[in-house]
């Protein structure tokens, strides 16, 4: 077992994970949500929220070990600052990083281990404030959150969904949602031939590598394979163009 810090307001949302990063945005526009630490399962992803993030007009750093040393200072002084940013951040900052008046947590990737998720949350509700934690959970992760709770020993609230339209307020500029960990299948070490072999072994055959639409065998610009009936047509008119050519 593993406990919690009492102070700390505990939540899990339940969503697709194209929805996780409106989601994010729709949080992160309240006005409460002051300084947010946000957890992402990999470095690759970590990038690719912030980048969604900033489209989205809300100033956010990656920190992470594929960080320089001097960069992921800059990003934790960003952060500790008066106007702070979000910080989106891998496990590396969930043990030792000690940053004052963290309001919220933001699991937006459940961890692997649920050992990680105490030390996570632990990063907001520090020296007797409150804090809040909210984990997005979407169907895939529903056995780590079910690990997490065995762990703590504590059933988390579960949090309504926001609506479609608050979503779409949240995200005035279209925002792209986050590919379905398509990357993290790529790392975590994906069958070679999965990765290779076009749409066959991608499931359904609908779509190929990097995203290409699947076609049969022979339509990628190869020559189409010729009837019998064309060969013995062509054969006759040669042969009727001989015995004219014979005559003349």
């Amino acid at each position: 077992m593993a406990s919690t810090v009492e102070t700390i307001q505990q939540s899990v949302v339940f969503v697709d994970q194209a929805d996780k990063v409106r989601i994010l945005t729709h949080y992160l526009r309240q006005p409460d949500w002051t300084r947010t630490l946000v957890f992402t399962r990999t470095k690759h992803r970590a990038d690719k929220v912030v980048k969604l993030l900033r489209k989205s007009g809300i100033d956010a750093e990656a920190f992470h070990a594929d960080k320089s040393q001097s960069m992921r200072q800059r990003s934790l002084a960003k952060f500790k600052s008066p106007d702070p940013v979000v910080l989106v951040a891998t496990d590396i900052a969930s043990r030792g990083l000690d940053v004052d008046l963290v309001s919220h947590v933001i699991n937006f990737d459940l961890p692997v281990d649920a050992e990680n998720y105490v030390h996570r949350i632990g990063r907001t509700g520090r020296a007797g404030a409150e804090g809040v934690a909210v984990s997005f959970c979407d169907a895939a992760e529903r056995s780590t959150l079910q690990a997490i709770q065995r762990l703590t020993r504590k059933n988390l609230r579960v949090e309504p969904k926001p609506t479609g339209a608050q979503m779409a307020a949240a995200s005035p500029d279209g925002i792209v949602p986050l590919p379905d960990n398509s990357e993290d299948t790529h790392r975590r070490g994906r069958p070679h031939s999965q990765r290779s072999s076009g749409g066959a072994a991608g499931g359904n055959g609908s779509s190929g590598q990097h995203g290409k639409p699947f076609r049969p065998s022979g339509s990628h610009g190869s020559r189409p394979a010729t009837s019998n009936t064309g060969r013995k047509k062509r054969a006759k008119n040669y042969r009727v163009k001989a015995a004219v050519a014979d005559r003349s």
